[in-house]
């Protein structure tokens, strides 16, 4: 009988360990590929969202990957990923809720005593599309000229992700990405320079705009800026963003070549984490033409486009 009772809980603490180890492992699993999804949505216009709202990403077919601290905590949950039905319950109207993973769409639920603005877009992923869902407070969403449109954002970063391609060419891929983003944001001129680690200089290597912008840059001694030069050598050293409404204005960063006719500039520097890759440059012939929201659509590309181009330098050393 002693022998029965300790064969017993022998077979008892098997098992036990058993589930326990099964259950860390699954966990684990969780972990590793929550991480995966945390980093694909560094080359998106997500990355800012992951900090100041919930976030979940869903598979295309409905499984859940995916949820930032802030989801969490408003969803209930504290570890593994739970299906999306069992989260639903939580929310008002549930089927709202769910209609988000289903399409594209925008949608104001209750999310237990809280109320939310919830948005839906895809992102690109390996072999599969997913659907990302961004909640933000109600009480917090501010409508203003600094938004950005998230729409807009992802529509253009799934253009660059299906049209540009490394085996391009880095010119081809700079001009690419010039004609995409200037679709959106319709500009008289544009170029995208390069920095040079080695000559510390930045040199223009993709544009778009008339003839005779090329033309005027070249007879002026423009399309090659050191630091602190022009507005592109100011972006090269502060590495900060810049809209200019009057170039004539007393307190504007002034151009390398001030004869050419453009009154509005707007400037980001391209960044993969502490690397300078380059900056970005729009140009417009009226003045005070840019917004905020356009900088602020910019600065939300401003990875993707940046992952483009390392990528085709990255390809181009390597054939």
């Amino acid at each position: 009988m002693d022998l029965a009772i300790v064969l017993i809980l022998a077979g008892g603490i098997v098992f036990l360990w058993l589930y326990l180890w099964s259950r860390q492992r699954q966990q684990l699993g969780y972990i590793h590929n929550e991480q995966q999804v945390e980093q694909s949505l560094q080359n998106t216009p997500f990355a800012a969202q992951n900090n100041n709202s919930a976030v979940l990403v869903a598979s295309e077919h409905g499984q859940l990957l995916y949820a930032n601290d802030m989801a969490r905590r408003w969803l209930g949950f504290d570890m593994g990923l739970p299906d999306l039905e069992r989260i639903a319950r939580r929310t008002q109207p549930a089927e709202s809720f769910l209609n988000l993973f289903a399409a594209e769409g925008h949608a104001s639920l209750q999310v237990g005593s809280r109320w939310v603005e919830a948005f839906s877009h895809y992102i690109p992923a390996e072999g599969e599309r997913r659907l990302v869902v961004v909640m933000r407070d109600a009480s917090q969403v501010v409508r203003s000229d600094t938004t950005v449109d998230l729409s807009k954002a992802m529509a253009l970063v799934a253009e660059i992700d299906e049209t540009v391609n490394a085996s391009m060419g880095v010119e081809q891929v700079l001009q690419t990405l010039l004609t995409i983003i200037s679709k959106e944001l319709p500009v008289e001129a544009g170029e995208i320079c390069l920095w040079d680690e080695e000559q510390k200089l930045l040199h223009q290597r993709g544009w778009i705009g008339n003839a005779m912008y090329l033309l005027e840059m070249s007879a002026s001694g423009g399309g090659v800026y050191r630091v602190g030069e022009g507005v592109t050598g100011w972006v090269a050293r502060y590495r900060q963003p810049l809209i200019i409404g009057d170039p004539d204005h007393p307190a504007a960063v002034r151009p390398k070549v001030e004869s050419l006719p453009f009154k509005s500039i707007l400037a980001i520097p391209l960044m993969l984490g502490e690397t300078f890759i380059g900056t970005f440059e729009l140009f417009r012939l009226e003045p005070n033409a840019f917004k905020q929201s356009d900088l602020a659509l910019l600065e939300a590309l401003s990875r993707p486009v940046s992952v483009a181009i390392y990528n085709a330098i990255l390809y181009t050393h390597q054939v």
